[in-house]
């Protein structure tokens, strides 16, 4: 029987703070549109992030094509200078992380 609290997120990726900054610990691939643990965290910090990602179901399989579909299309606006970031800003109703640290990479 597996222990249920080795699933328990370690709370580094916890939004809940005003402070909290998803930067600090994340980088978004977009080539993949998966989130990864910032390269420059220490190695101890980036296996705890990673544990967080799997926990929370960030880069499970199905969440990742649901991303991928939603921000494609914004993003090839965005690249192409068909829209601004601001507008779709105001269009986007999920995925706010992922496309914020997106759009630096296309632009």
């Amino acid at each position: 029987m597996k222990d249920k609290r080795e699933h328990r997120p370690n709370g580094l990726l916890k939004p809940d703070p005003t402070t909290f900054d998803p930067n600090i610990y994340l980088e978004y691939k977009l080539t993949d549109h998966i989130f990864v643990p910032n390269r420059y965290l220490d190695f101890a910090t980036q296996e705890k992030v990673r544990h967080d990602l799997t926990c929370l179901g960030l880069n499970f399989e199905p969440i990742i094509d649901i991303r991928k579909e939603y921000l494609g299309p914004y993003l090839t606006d965005i690249e192409y200078e068909a829209q601004t970031t601001d507008q779709v800003r105001v269009k986007l109703i999920q995925f706010y992380t992922a496309f914020e640290m997106a759009v630096p990479q296309i632009q």
